[in-house]
C-alpha cells in the first residue's frame, strides 16, 4: 500500500491555502500527477519525494507538521529504495526549520547510520557541526564521535540500534524527546529484532533521565512481567532500585529492589552489582559499615573474579581503613585484589596497599614488598619506575638498608634510563656507593 493520492492532494490544498505562490503550486501539482501515474515502487518513491521537496520549498511554518507526517509516511513505505537518504535529510531540514534542534540532530545522525554510503554524508556532518556550535557546544565532542560513519555491514536495524544505544548512554535531557520517539519507532518497525527488549529498557532509562521516574518504573515492571530475558530482567529490577535510591531517596524500597535482583537473577552479573549498591546504601545512608561489609563479602564469595567482586574488595578496604579502624585487614583486601586480578586493577591495589602499609601501619618492610612486587610483576607499567624509586627511598630512610636501596636504584637506572626518576636514582646510587 502506498500513500493515498487523495492525502497528497489534501496537502497541496493546505499549501495553497497557506498562501503558496502560483508557480510553486503548479510545480507541486506536477509532482502529484507524476506520483499518480508512476508504475513501479521506485518511480512512485521518486515522484513522491519530488512532491515533498517542492512542497517544503513553498511551505510556511504552519504546514511543517503536516509535511513532516508525509515525510515519515514516505520513509515508512520507501526507506529501502534509492532516495530514502534524501527523505531523511529533508526530515532534518523540516525539524530544523521548526527550531526543534535536538530532533534535527537525531535525524541527521540517523541518516548517517541508516545510509552509510549516502552522498549527503558531508552535508549532514556539516549541518550537525553547525547545529552543535549553535546549541550543543557542551555535547559537541560526543556528537562528533557519533558522526563517524559506521561500516556498511550487517542490517540497517543493527546500526540504528547501536546509534540509539549510544544516544541513550549520553543521558542528556536535551535529546530525550526525539530519542523516545526513535525508540518507539524502532520497536514498531522491527518487532522481531533481538534488540527490541533493550530498546524498551532504554525507553525507561530515558524517562528516568528526564525525571519521569514513575513512567520509567512502569516500563521496567512491564519488562519484569513479560520478558523472558533474564539479563534484561536483572537490569530492569536493579534500575528500579536506582530510581528509589537516587530520585526518591527511599532507601528501604531501594534495598528491597536490589534484594529482588539478587534473589530472582543470581546467575546474572547485575546481581553482583546490586549487592554492591545495597552495601553502599547500608554504609552511607543507614550508617552501618559492619553490615555493609558482610554484604560486600557475599559478592566476593558468589562472583569471584568478577568486576563486581573487584569493586567490592576495594570498597571493603575503604570501610575497614576509614570507618572500622582496621588498616591491616584493609591491606589484606587490597592484596587479594593483586592476587586475583591483573593489569591496572592489580597495580592500583598494590599502590594503595603500599601507601596504607607505610603511612598507617608503619610497616615499612610490608610497604617495600608491595612496591617491589609491582615493579617485578608489571615491569612495563608506567608506575613501575616510580615504585622502584619509592622502594629505594623506604630502604634508605625507614629501614636503614643501603644495600637494598642500591639494588632498587640500580634496577631503575638500568631498566628505565629514559624515565624522569632515573637521574634521581643515579644520583642516589652514586652517593650510596661512596658511603
Amino acid at each position: 500500500m502506498t500513500p493515498s493520492i487523495l492525502t497528497v492532494l489534501l496537502l497541496v490544498g493546505s499549501l495553497c491555502g497557506a498562501g503558496a505562490q502560483d508557480k510553486k503550486g503548479e510545480a507541486v501539482l506536477e509532482t502529484v500527477v507524476a506520483a499518480a501515474t508512476a508504475q513501479t515502487p521506485a518511480e512512485r518513491a521518486k515522484a513522491d519525494f519530488a512532491f515533498l521537496q517542492n512542497a517544503f520549498r513553498g511551505a510556511g511554518l504552519e504546514v511543517y507538521p503536516t509535511l513532516l507526517e508525509r515525510v515519515d509516511l514516505h520513509l515508512q513505505f520507501y526507506r529501502d529504495l534509492e532516495g530514502a537518504d534524501q527523505a531523511q535529510f529533508l526530515r532534518s531540514e523540516i525539524t530544523e526549520k521548526q527550531a526543534d534542534l535536538p530532533t534535527a540532530v537525531v535525524d541527521l545522525l540517523k541518516l548517517l547510520h541508516s545510509y552509510p554510503r549516502t552522498k549527503l554524508d558531508f552535508s549532514a556532518k556539516k549541518k550537525l557541526l553547525e547545529i552543535a556550535d549553535k546549541r550543543f557546544k557542551k555535547q559537541k565532542p560526543a556528537l562528533t564521535e557519533l558522526m563517524k560513519t559506521p561500516e556498511d555491514k550487517g542490517e540497517r536495524a543493527d546500526r540504528i540500534a547501536a546509534l540509539l544505544r549510544a544516544l541513550a548512554a549520553l543521558e542528556d535531557k536535551e535529546f530525550t524527546g526525539p530519542l523516545l520517539s526513535e525508540l518507539g519507532l524502532f520497536m514498531r518497525r522491527y518487532p522481531t529484532h533481538p534488540g527490541v527488549g533493550e530498546m524498551e529498557f532504554l525507553q525507561g532509562k530515558v524517562h528516568a533521565v528526564n525525571g519521569n521516574n514513575l513512567a520509567a518504573i512502569l516500563i521496567y515492571e512491564k519488562i519484569l512481567a513479560l520478558s523472558k530475558d533474564g539479563a534484561l530482567g536483572a537490569r530492569a529490577q536493579s534500575a528500579i532500585g536506582d530510581i528509589y535510591a537516587a530520585a526518591f531517596k527511599n532507601y528501604d524500597k531501594a534495598i528491597e529492589a536490589y534484594r529482588a535482583t539478587t534473589d530472582r537473577f543470581p546467575q546474572h552479573s547485575e546481581a553482583g552489582v546490586a549487592y554492591a549498591k545495597m552495601a553502599k546504601i547500608i554504609d552511607e545512608q543507614l550508617k552501618q559499615p559492619g553490615l555493609s561489609l558482610e554484604v560486600l563479602q557475599k559478592v566476593v564469595s558468589l562472583y569471584p573474579g568478577s568486576e563486581a567482586a573487584y569493586q567490592s574488595l576495594l570498597e571493603q578496604s575503604k570501610i575497614l581503613k576509614d570507618k572500622l579502624g582496621d588498616p591491616g585487614s584493609a591491606v589484606q583486601r587490597l592484596e587479594k585484589i593483586a592476587d586475583d586480578y591483573k593489569g591496572d586493577h592489580a597495580v592500583d591495589a598494590l599502590t594503595q596497599a603500599a601507601a596504607v602499609a607505610g603511612a598507617t601501619l608503619k610497616d615499612f618492610s610490608l610497604q617495600v614488598k608491595f612496591l617491589e612486587r609491582l615493579a617485578r610483576d608489571y615491569p612495563d607499567h608506567k608506575t613501575s619506575p616510580q615504585a622502584l624509586w619509592d622502594a629505594g627511598q623506604v630502604y634508605e630512610r625507614s629501614l636503614s638498608d643501603p644495600s637494598s636501596a642500591r639494588k632498587a636504584y640500580r634496577t631503575l637506572v638500568d631498566k628505565y634510563a629514559g624515565d624522569l626518576a632515573a637521574p634521581k636514582a643515579a644520583k642516589r646510587l652514586k652517593a650510596l656507593e661512596k658511603s
